[in-house]
């Protein structure tokens, strides 16, 4: 599957993901028009020498501050939710201590109201955790691709700074998947010994809002169970198989193992 593809499925079910496939494609675009000017514009060059044509210079200038923008607001979005997550597991946390503490008093159904709180959780943490896998990845195709259709490699050690930063790690996103599961397990081991003993007769377990689960359940199912058959065995590889919806050729196949490159 074309990265540009799964970018543009995942899209339907997220905002987030919407903001990954406009930045691809806008990269894309920019990178094209900077290829055609290289092609039409480049001059006689002294040996070791970059391409000197002012148009060409002043085309990779506004692409290194456009892609240093895209990327300052991809790192600006994913704390901004990681920030909240980490506000939620808290308040999650609180509340399962407060049904620790109270006993049998609080009642069965508020630890069936948090154990729907942790599943929806779990799956917007394990979204979010993908996304910033995807978010990272993507810029690193952007820059592969610029410097494969152009010769050359972005001149922005800003950028370099910015993807350096320790808000790319996805630690604290996969503690918190982590801390997610290992509540949802232990509740509901407590939630059936209560069933076997009869003293459970409040709602089922379910997942929270279905029509939001739902979406969140797409996005994780079409991230982690895509065919073997469409992924590229070889992540450095950047094979030209066809025309993708802008008409450039665009050969990058999805590759788990490049996927999984944020520490």
């Amino acid at each position: 599957m074309k990265y540009a593809h799964l970018l543009e499925q995942l899209s339907g079910n997220s905002e987030e993901f919407r903001v990954l496939h406009t930045t691809y494609k806008s990269a894309k675009k920019q990178i094209k028009r900077l290829q055609r000017a290289a092609r039409t514009q480049h001059q006689p060059q002294q040996e070791d020498a970059g391409p000197s044509n002012q148009a060409v210079l002043e085309g990779e200038a506004r692409f290194a501050a456009s892609l240093l923008g895209s990327v300052q607001s991809l790192n600006a979005m994913r704390c901004t939710k990681q920030e909240r997550l980490v506000d939620i597991m808290g308040q999650l946390e609180q509340r399962s201590a407060e049904l620790q503490a109270g006993g049998s008093s609080h009642g069965d159904e508020g630890r069936h109201d948090l154990y729907s709180q942790l599943v929806q959780f779990h799956g917007e943490a394990l979204l979010a955790m993908n996304w910033s896998i995807m978010a990272y990845t993507t810029v690193l195709k952007i820059l592969k691709k610029h410097q494969k259709r152009t010769g050359l490699q972005v001149q922005a050690p800003e950028l370099r700074n910015v993807l350096s930063q320790p808000s790319w790690s996805t630690e604290v996103l996969a503690a918190l998947v982590n801390r997610a599961e290992a509540m949802t397990t232990a509740l509901q081991q407590e939630l059936a010994v209560q069933s076997d003993a009869g003293s459970v007769g409040g709602p089922d377990m379910a997942p929270g809002p279905l029509q939001h689960q739902n979406s969140v359940n797409a996005s994780i199912n079409l991230l982690t169970h895509l065919p073997a058959a469409a992924l590229d065995s070889d992540p450095d590889s950047d094979l030209v198989t066809g025309m993708d919806e802008d008409g450039d050729e665009d050969g990058e196949e999805v590759s788990m193992l490049e996927m999984g490159e944020v520490e």
